[in-house]
C-alpha cells in the first residue's frame, strides 16, 4: 500500500497536471473538462508513460474524483457566497490515503479492493450492514497502520420519536440535559500534558533527522489517543440523548469561541471573562422550571 501511494503522489507528474488541465482547458476551449474526461486522458497516459501502468488504475481514478470533488465544492461555495478557498495541490505528507472509487465488493466478511486483493474485515462486530452495496473505500494510514474505511449504500427511514423532549446545556467538557443528568468528558490531562511536552520537544529537533521523524511520530500517537477518546465520548452522549428522548433542544453557542476565550480558573479566568458560571446542576433546571 505504501508503494502504491507513493506511485499515486510521487511518480506520476501527468496526475500532478491534472489541475492544470482544468485551470486551462475553460479559457482556451470554453468548455469545462469532467471526471469522465480526465479518466479517458488517464487510459492514453497509462500507455505512453513508462511506469504510470504498475500503480492501480483504481487508484489513480480515486485520485481524480478527488479533485472532481473539489472542484464541485469550490464552484458550490461560489455560488452560495461562501469563501471560495480554490483547490490547491497538497503534498505527499498532507495526504496519506489512498481512494478506490470503483469495484470494492465485500463478501463473507472479507472486503476486496481492486489492486490490493481481499483483506480479512476485522471491525468489532463485523459489518453492521450485510446487505448493503459498497460504493467506494479510503485506505488510510493512521500512526503507521492501515485502516479501511468503506462507504455503504443504505436506506434509512424516517427514525420514531417517543414523544420526549429534553433541553441540553453545553459548557467547556461537559453536557447537562433538563433531566438533571451531567456529562462529564474524561480526565484527560495527562496525555495533553505529555502532547505539550512532546511539542516542545519536537521544536528543539533539527529537520530532516531520524530523532525529528521519531518525536513527530510519538506525538501523533498521543494526540491520536485524545482524538479517540473524545470521539468516542461525543458518540456516547449522543447516543444516550438519542435514545432517550426524540426532541432535544440545543442552545446555539459558539462552543469553539467560549473554550478559547474562557480557560483558566475562577480566581485566574481566561481573556475577556469576568466570571465563570458552573455547569447547570438539577437544582438549578428545576428552579428554572418553576420560573
Amino acid at each position: 500500500m505504501a508503494s502504491a501511494r507513493a506511485d499515486d503522489r510521487g511518480p506520476a507528474p501527468a496526475l500532478q497536471r491534472r489541475p492544470e488541465e482544468r485551470i486551462d482547458c475553460h479559457p482556451k476551449t470554453g468548455k469545462s473538462l469532467t471526471f469522465f474526461d480526465q479518466c479517458k486522458a488517464l487510459t492514453k497516459c497509462r500507455r505512453d508513460v513508462p511506469g504510470m501502468a504498475e500503480c492501480p488504475v483504481a487508484v489513480q481514478r480515486g485520485t481524480l474524483k478527488r479533485l472532481d470533488e473539489a472542484y464541485k465544492h469550490f464552484f458550490r461555495r461560489v455560488r452560495n457566497g461562501e469563501t471560495p478557498g480554490f483547490p490547491r495541490f497538497k503534498g505527499r505528507a498532507r495526504f496519506d490515503g489512498i481512494s478506490v472509487v470503483f469495484g470494492v465488493k465485500v463478501r463473507d466478511g472479507r472486503l476486496h479492493v481492486p489492486g490490493f486483493g481481499n483483506m480479512a474485515v476485522r471491525r468489532k462486530g463485523g459489518n453492521p450492514y450485510p446487505g448493503a452495496k459498497p460504493v467506494s473505500v479510503v485506505l488510510k494510514r493512521v500512526g503507521g497502520k492501515w485502516h479501511a474505511v468503506v462507504c455503504l449504500s443504505v436506506e434509512v427511514g424516517e427514525p420514531a420519536g417517543n414523544g420526549r423532549a429534553v433541553g441540553l446545556d453545553r459548557n467547556g467538557g461537559q453536557v447537562a440535559d433538563s433531566d438533571g443528568e451531567l456529562c462529564v468528558m474524561p480526565d484527560m490531562a495527562r496525555l495533553e500534558a505529555r502532547s505539550r511536552r512532546l511539542q516542545r520537544k519536537l521544536s528543539r529537533r533539527r529537520k530532516a533527522r531520524r530523532r525529528r521523524e521519531r518525536t513527530k511520530r510519538h506525538l501523533a500517537r498521543v494526540r491520536r489517543r485524545i482524538a479517540s477518546r473524545r470521539r468516542n465520548w461525543h458518540h456516547d452522549v449522543s447516543r444516550k440523548l438519542a435514545a432517550k428522548a426524540g426532541t432535544v433542544a440545543v442552545e446555539g453557542l459558539n462552543v469553539k469561541g467560549m473554550t478559547r476565550s474562557a480557560k483558566g480558573t475562577v480566581e485566574k479566568p481566561g481573556k475577556r471573562v469576568a466570571q465563570k458560571h458552573p455547569a447547570p446542576t438539577a437544582a438549578s433546571w428545576t428552579r428554572a422550571g418553576r420560573r
